[in-house]
């Protein structure tokens, strides 16, 4: 019924520490990527509780924690090195 694709391979992309942070660096530094998505949160109003899939390194994660700190939000990634990255990031941006 239903067939998965796998458009690409981000594990290829992020084989380091050093390009998921050269990655994180790029989508943090580039706000207007998330701008769209954080107008819609603010028409639809859904208070609470968010999941975030895929998370990255967080920083779509961030950016809706920053804007609404009173939800609480659980991202979920596959990557150990993206996890990584994002946990020092949150860390960074006093988020935990």
């Amino acid at each position: 019924m239903f067939e998965r694709k796998v458009e690409h391979d981000q594990q290829d992309i992020f084989e380091s520490l050093e390009s998921a942070r050269a990655f994180t660096e790029s989508a943090k530094n580039t706000g207007v990527r998330y701008q769209a998505f954080l107008e819609h949160l603010d028409d639809i109003n859904l208070p609470g509780r968010y999941l975030d899939v895929g998370a990255g390194s967080g920083t779509l994660t961030a950016a809706v924690a920053k804007k609404y700190p009173d939800v609480h939000i659980t991202a979920l990634e596959l990557s150990e090195i993206m996890v990584q990255v994002g946990e020092e990031y949150i860390a960074e941006e006093g988020l935990q």
